[in-house]
């Protein structure tokens, strides 16, 4: 996000800079809110899948060795039809929704290292351009000192042109005002 921005005599343009500081606030928060809509969308899927991983186990069926250590009480044989075969529920191994939890967990996580990261590349431009702001009004601050400080002088000479004019003036006053007119008889 490299911008130009206007100069003015103690550096940038200050309104310049808190644009560009607020329109990186703005695009950050964007893209915090949509990390972190992702992260939670994602969290739903882990749960989700948890949900599911529990209710799979829930209805797997006793594998056929426990059925077979429980002790039975002897029963006479009566001859029956042969039992249909129980339903195979297939069931996901539990190392593939482990699988799935994991990158799930590893998908929210990079979400949230790329949301850090882009905060601290944000950070960082800010800080740069506030640095760079700060050098130039501190190398801007020396010429301000010269430029005040001849003009101080220059306002000096000026009340002094002024007080020797004053002075001139209220001579050129006096002397009008001593001068005696001529009068039209004294010509002659």
């Amino acid at each position: 996000m490299d911008r130009n921005f206007r100069a003015a005599l103690n550096g940038f343009n200050r309104t310049d800079v808190v644009a560009y500081i607020e329109e990186c606030a703005i695009n950050h928060e964007k893209a915090l809110r949509q990390l972190r809509d992702e992260n939670a969308r994602l969290r739903a899927d882990l749960e989700a899948l948890q949900a599911r991983q529990e209710a799979a186990r829930e209805t797997v069926p006793e594998p056929v060795e426990a059925q077979e250590e429980a002790p039975q009480a002897e029963e006479p044989e009566v001859p029956t039809q042969p039992e249909p075969e129980p339903e195979v529920v297939p069931i996901a191994p539990p190392a593939s929704s482990s699988a799935e939890e994991l990158a799930a967990y590893r998908r929210a996580e990079a979400v949230e290292r790329a949301a850090r990261n882009r905060a601290a590349a944000l950070c960082r431009q800010v800080n740069a351009i506030m640095d760079s702001t700060s050098r130039q009004l501190e190398g801007s601050r020396g010429d301000v000192d010269t430029v005040m400080s001849d003009l101080n002088i220059c306002l000096r000479q000026l009340n002094d042109t002024f007080a020797q004019l004053r002075i001139i003036f209220d001579d050129a006053v006096q002397a009008l005002t001593t001068m005696e007119p001529m009068k039209p008889d004294d010509e002659a």
